[in-house]
């Protein structure tokens, strides 16, 4: 048996951009700010293996970013921004996840796999009125196989929960001015179950 393994790092971070550039799109046009944004955080992650047959993983990351508030040409419009945070900048993200292997006999191994993946809520466009949930999934993979001949099965289940945010949101294409309440979201994967066979040759 393999004595337990572990690595551990961690980093604090902080980065001040003169000129970022975002875009946004108002439903009409899509338009471009050049601004300043700071960002400060901490990541850390951590990879144990417990034995030759069980490891975990984990990575977690915070970054707190913030555009400073200022007036910009927004359709031509000057139009007054307070402080936000940039568009699809979530504050944490991360996983914690679980691995095993096993040799069930002389030809076939055992594989299994199960992640748990976070991300907080966001914004997509300029303003707030374009938000989407915080989103945890959880993914599970279990086969065999068989390295003699190449031969794989497997079961693959993805976000098993079904937890439902957008990956973007932002107001649907129009000519004229959309309510706000009005949003066409494009949301992430749903739950899906696949079987698996492989063959390596």
């Amino acid at each position: 048996m393999t004595s337990p393994v572990a690595t551990f790092s961690a980093a604090f971070f902080y980065t001040d951009v003169d000129d970022f550039q975002e875009t946004s799109f108002s439903g009409a046009s899509f338009d471009t700010i050049n601004s300043q944004v700071n960002v400060i955080g901490a990541e850390a992650s951590l990879f144990w293996k417990l034995s030759d047959n069980f490891t975990l993983d984990t990575a977690w990351t915070y970054a707190d970013a913030t555009i400073d508030a200022g007036t910009f040409l927004i359709g031509g419009v000057p139009t007054a921004f307070p402080d936000r945070s940039p568009a699809q900048s979530p504050k944490w993200t991360g996983h914690f996840g679980m691995l095993t292997d096993w040799q069930l006999t002389d030809d076939w191994d055992f594989t299994g796999s199960a992640y748990f993946r976070h991300r907080s809520s966001m914004i997509h466009q300029f303003v707030e009125t374009f938000r989407s949930d915080s989103l945890s999934t959880l993914d599970i993979t279990i086969g065999v196989a068989n390295p003699a001949n190449g031969l794989a099965f497997s079961i693959i289940g993805t976000n098993l929960t079904n937890e439902i945010s957008a990956d973007f949101s932002g107001p649907p294409a129009s000519a004229g001015i959309v309510p706000p309440d009005v949003r066409a979201d494009s949301p992430g994967r749903f739950r899906t179950v696949l079987l698996q066979a492989r063959l390596n040759f």
